[in-house]
């Protein structure tokens, strides 16, 4: 759920704003549409972009510089995401967060940023993962990638997951699927990929994950 929710936020940011506190509290699944939603449009913004203070532990390192602009406002959701989604695949933060908030007033220097090297039992997801959010905490916000490479990286992700999802199948039709899949006992799941691939005219193959 978490590739599922980060994929459909990465779209959102491609659409030519920026929300600028990206945080857990502020993203929120809606049962009644299935969909991941943002929440708290308080710093958002589309082009004139100003700097600004959200959560201090969740903001890029350029913070410090106060850019204006949509791009920089647009890297930062970025970094934002990325911080999350290190988060939800280990349960830590990529650095202690006392030492970013001191790093971002000037008390304290720049802080070991750790590299994602989370195993998974598949090895192509677990690099493919690995290089999306590490590339997303890159600490140059120009050599960050954008939204839209984000959420083509993570809809490689859940393709090679679920790969007989990839034919017969909108991705606003199987993101919902995945995200009821998340939810599900192993045994139920199993046999609930298989029915819906049967119905989509592909080959079962459950991905070990």
């Amino acid at each position: 759920a978490c590739l599922v929710g980060s994929e459909m936020c990465i779209r959102d940011s491609s659409l030519g704003y920026a929300h600028r506190d990206i945080k857990q509290d502020n993203i929120k699944y809606d049962a009644h549409s299935k969909c991941f939603k943002y929440l708290d449009f308080g710093l958002s913004c589309s082009n004139l972009c100003r700097p600004t203070d959200g959560s201090l532990d969740l903001q890029p390192p350029e913070s410090k510089l106060k850019l204006s602009g949509l791009e920089a406002a647009q890297a930062h959701d970025i970094w934002s995401l990325g911080v999350l989604m290190f988060y939800f695949a280990t349960w830590q933060e990529p650095y202690k967060s006392y030492e970013w908030v001191s790093y971002l007033r000037d008390e304290a220097d720049l802080p070991q940023i750790t590299t994602l090297d989370y195993t998974f039992s598949n090895p192509v997801v677990n690099n493919l993962i690995n290089h999306t959010v590490n590339s997303m905490l890159t600490i140059f916000w120009r050599l960050r990638p954008t939204a839209q490479m984000i959420s083509k990286q993570l809809e490689d992700i859940l393709y090679y997951m679920y790969p007989c999802f990839v034919n017969g199948s909108h991705p606003s039709g199987w993101i919902n699927i995945v995200t009821e899949i998340d939810a599900m006992s192993p045994d139920d799941k199993e046999d609930y990929i298989s029915e819906v691939c049967y119905s989509l005219g592909g080959d079962y193959q459950l991905q070990p994950i």
